[in-house]
């Protein structure tokens, strides 16, 4: 994993979002559900989601019905992968720690 992709999934609240969304069942939640999960504001939400956006990790579409639109987030193959590869690394690191 690149080093800039390390540094978009270890800010905590981008790590929050995309384990979230892997253990979605069909690895989506909406734009509420995340913000209510976390105690997010919208303004923060949104730019955590810009971020995993650029990269590639979520994609965000919109969808209407009811009331009023809802905006999805699905996590991407290359999200999945790019998390569990973070995931490795933490545990290397943690194994090192217990090592000494």
């Amino acid at each position: 994993m690149e080093d800039n992709q390390f540094k978009v999934i270890h800010e905590r609240a981008r790590l929050m979002i995309l384990v979230s969304l892997a253990e979605s069942e069909d690895r989506t939640e909406t734009f509420s559900e995340l913000k209510k999960r976390f105690s997010f504001t919208a303004g923060n939400l949104s730019i955590q989601l810009r971020r995993l956006t650029e990269e590639g990790f979520v994609e965000t579409s919109r969808q209407t019905g009811g009331r009023r639109p809802q905006t999805r987030v699905r996590i991407t193959e290359k999200g999945r992968i790019a998390l569990f590869s973070y995931i490795d690394e933490m545990e290397k690191v943690f194994d090192s720690l217990r090592k000494h």
